[in-house]
């Protein structure tokens, strides 16, 4: 355990390097899949779950009404308003993390891998697809001190942020990027017929429960929030 800690510590810590100091000498033409991570891009991950997830893993799903639509295009737009100035990985995941095998080689930090994904996106995105990955094994004590460890590595790239801006912007983005997840797996086990995603989906929904009964999704919108209680109570 104290070794999986030190390791996301030094994970966290490299992150902000990527982001800011390589995302600066990047040539955004080489994107592939499109500049930036805007609204539409989070648009296509709310869309994704609602088609592929809540049909298939929902047993009574509550009405996609006017209201709920209103919100989520509210929250998109939020997402959308948010500084794409600096480097998003993207799939910032621990299974795009590895360690080399060789003690003395281990020890000058991780490789990085697939990041093809890459473009210009909210800074907070990475930190949460990292800390909410059901592979980093994190608890929420953990997250919160490595949401520490990673404003305070940001800092020393010359962006200072406040923990609660921070958060304003973390939290939003940890909703559809679990949403996405939950998508993703439906669409994995039902389509492509890999049953091992089935796995992934109860500690997803366990982490979507635990964030929205501690508050951390009220963000004004209350359809979206009576709708998402209900989807995620199922």
């Amino acid at each position: 355990e104290t070794r999986i800690r030190a390791a996301l510590e030094a994970v966290v810590r490299w992150l902000p390097d990527i982001q800011c100091r390589a995302g600066a000498a990047l040539d955004a033409s080489l994107f592939w899949e499109g500049r930036e991570l805007d609204g539409a891009a989070f648009q296509r991950d709310v869309e994704r779950f609602i088609a592929q997830y809540v049909p298939r893993f929902v047993l009574h799903p509550a009405p996609l009404d006017a209201a709920v639509r209103a919100d989520l295009a509210a929250l998109v737009a939020r997402l959308d308003a948010l500084p794409r100035t600096h480097f998003c990985y993207r799939d910032f995941q621990a299974r795009n993390i590895m360690w080399l095998a060789r003690e003395a080689e281990a020890a000058e930090g991780p490789v990085f891998l697939d990041y093809q994904s890459g473009r210009f996106g909210p800074l907070a995105y990475d930190l949460a697809s990292l800390l909410y990955s059901p592979d980093t094994g994190a608890d929420e004590p953990l997250r919160a001190h490595l949401i520490g460890v990673y404003l305070e590595a940001l800092a020393g790239q010359g962006v200072a942020q406040a923990r609660a801006e921070f958060l304003a912007a973390f939290h939003p983005i940890v909703l559809v990027r679990r949403l996405q997840a939950l998508g993703r797996y439906a669409e994995l086990v039902a389509v492509r017929k890999q049953s091992a995603f089935l796995e992934k989906i109860p500690p997803a929904l366990a982490d979507l429960r635990r964030l929205q009964g501690a508050g951390a999704f009220a963000f004004g919108l209350p359809a979206l929030e009576a709708w998402l209680a209900r989807v995620l109570a199922a």
